[in-house]
């Protein structure tokens, strides 16, 4: 296992069903590229699912089972849009481009995390992430898992999200995305486990 995935399983709890089977042949057919290693573990690992909660993380979307978007490129009419004033750092504006990016997560307030998927090399891809409180673009080491693991620890400087609440955490839960749909139909609260006194309102 990546050390990298070592260390997030000492802090990052599974409750209920996780883990994703992936044909990862399929994908890199499908895509045209193959996924970082680490990535492929943690979706053996947690797969598809809400870290927190606050940050969804995505599987491809030849997976089997998929339940929630797939891993996939930025909107056409997003990329279209872009600007060099969107980057963090002007430097980047000149190192990379959006249409590079490979979208695998999402966290609260509307950020988006990617690679950017330049060189043969996936493990070597960064790490963009989109803040809105911000409107800018941040440039992250290469590295899923260790963009994750910065954020629980609080060691990436400043925390990439608009919203701080799993900067420094420590310690977070991951809840699968079947784990959810089984307990929101069961009528109880994702997180807690407990009767949700609002399920069904609004079906």
């Amino acid at each position: 296992m990546h050390r990298d995935m070592v260390e997030l399983t000492g802090v990052l709890t599974a409750v209920g069903d996780s883990g994703n089977r992936v044909d990862w042949d399929a994908v890199a057919a499908s895509y045209g590229l193959d996924f970082p290693s680490d990535y492929k573990e943690f979706v053996s690992f947690y797969g598809e699912g809400e870290i927190g909660p606050g940050i969804t993380v995505q599987i491809p979307g030849v997976s089997p089972g998929r339940l929630w978007p797939g891993v996939d490129r930025l909107p056409e009419m997003t990329r279209r849009s872009f600007s060099a004033k969107e980057w963090k750092d002007p430097e980047s504006a000149r190192l990379y481009s959006v249409d590079d990016f490979l979208v695998w997560g999402a966290a609260d307030d509307g950020d988006v995390l990617c690679w950017i998927t330049r060189g043969d090399d996936p493990a070597a891809w960064p790490v963009a992430v989109f803040s809105r409180s911000e409107a800018s673009w941040a440039v992250l080491p290469p590295g899923m898992v260790k963009t994750l693991l910065g954020i629980l620890r609080a060691d990436a400087g400043e925390c990439p999200l608009s919203n701080e609440r799993l900067w420094g955490a420590g310690r977070a839960t991951f809840l699968h995305a079947r784990e959810s749909r089984r307990r929101q139909d069961a009528g109880l609260d994702p997180w807690t486990g407990q009767p949700d006194p609002y399920a069904g309102e609004f079906d």
